[in-house]
């Protein structure tokens, strides 16, 4: 992944963003013992075999993993961080970040299921809702789902749409296709 990211996404480390090869339930359980906070999480942790529930590994559905992600997870941050990147051509995919600002931290669940175990993203979601104050279950493409968990109540817990509706401006601005996966712009990076 450290690869793909300096190479087609330009990535550049810095006090803020870096890349960081660990175990992580490992990762997590420190950073909860360190007492630090992060504005986003993105979990994309499968398990590369076909069973009922590929993504996340049930390493992350323990009360002890989630309690910990949601020690981790600021109360203020920056939702779908992710999502920048250095080929958008548009000043205004920058605006939709800035907006996005005003948000709680956020944990975001990559979950993938076999097709006759839809529920288990339900099950996923269940166990968040235990640790965090408001999750929402999206479609990601296919039978992927995306489970966006906060501290707080967001202005889009009444209407869910409107969560999918910012994830999918961000991604028409940005060029990044996480939902779907297709129509990449790789980076001019060599």
């Amino acid at each position: 992944m450290k690869e793909v990211a300096t190479k087609w996404y330009d990535f550049q480390p810095s006090p803020l963003h870096r890349i960081i090869i660990e175990d992580g339930l490992v990762f997590v359980n420190q950073a909860s013992d360190k007492g630090l906070k992060y504005d986003a999480i993105l979990l994309d942790l499968c398990i590369n075999k076909k069973v009922a529930l590929m993504c996340p590994i049930e390493g992350f559905l323990t009360d002890e993993a989630i309690s910990n992600l949601a020690f981790i997870t600021a109360d203020t941050g920056l939702l779908l961080c992710c999502f920048l990147n250095k080929t958008s051509k548009e000043k205004n995919a920058f605006a939709h970040l800035r907006l996005m600002q005003r948000i709680s931290g956020v944990v975001i669940v990559n979950i993938i299921t076999a097709k006759d175990a839809l529920l288990e993203a339900e099950r996923v979601l269940a166990r968040y809702l235990e640790h965090f104050e408001s999750c929402i279950l999206l479609p990601a493409g296919g039978l992927d789902r995306m489970l966006f968990c906060f501290h707080k109540k967001e202005l889009w817990d009444d209407n869910p749409e409107k969560l999918h509706e910012l994830v999918v401006k961000v991604e028409e601005k940005t060029g990044f296709h996480l939902r779907d996966g297709i129509n990449y712009f790789a980076s001019e990076v060599e």
